[in-house]
């Protein structure tokens, strides 16, 4: 990997502590305010906005943000993964053919991975004519928000970009009429 620190010129060390709690918090203002905690809102809304359009503070963000993906194993593929599990999942072919939910062990990973609740709840049902209790859980499954999903897939994919419509007008010179 290639050593971008070489090029850029070092920042200052509240700039460089602005910079990493820029990428965790991922608000300027917020981060701003960390750095220099005697600083009001408005004055930190400014001054932080003001840092982010410099080419060092904003190499710096990038080189941390990079790290930190590397770190974890968060990378742009995996996230699509993911949200693709939630867009592609059929609430469907998680219950068979009596509506009853299929037994958790055999979803597949992607059915899993859209999940986000289960429920489980106890009901006794009392005794009918020989007077015996019956206890029957009753499962819900919630899923995530396949829309937000899909709509997260787009922006990540570049789907969502403005159309270019180029728009020529051809114009023939008449001579002979007056225009008012």
């Amino acid at each position: 990997m290639e050593d971008k620190t070489k090029d850029r010129t070092p920042l200052r060390d509240k700039h460089e502590q602005f910079c990493r709690e820029y990428v965790i918090e991922l608000n300027a203002t917020k981060s701003y305010q960390i750095v220099y905690p005697d600083c009001n809102y408005n004055s930190a809304r400014a001054a932080s906005s003001e840092l982010l359009t410099n080419p060092n503070i904003q190499s710096r963000v990038k080189e941390l943000q990079a790290n930190l993906s590397l770190a974890t194993g968060v990378t742009a593929i995996r996230n699509i993964n993911e949200l693709a599990k939630i867009a592609y999942t059929n609430v469907v072919d998680m219950v068979d053919s009596h509506g009853n939910l299929i037994d958790y062990e055999d979803l597949t990973e992607g059915q899993k991975g859209a999940i986000s609740e289960v429920y489980v709840e106890t009901v006794l049902i009392q005794g009918g004519d020989d007077d015996s209790d019956m206890t029957i859980k009753k499962r819900k499954v919630r899923l995530h928000d396949k829309i937000k999903a899909i709509l997260s897939l787009n922006q990540m994919l570049g789907f969502n970009a403005p159309e270019k419509i180029e728009n020529t007008m051809v114009i023939k010179q008449v001579t002979g009429i007056e225009v008012k």
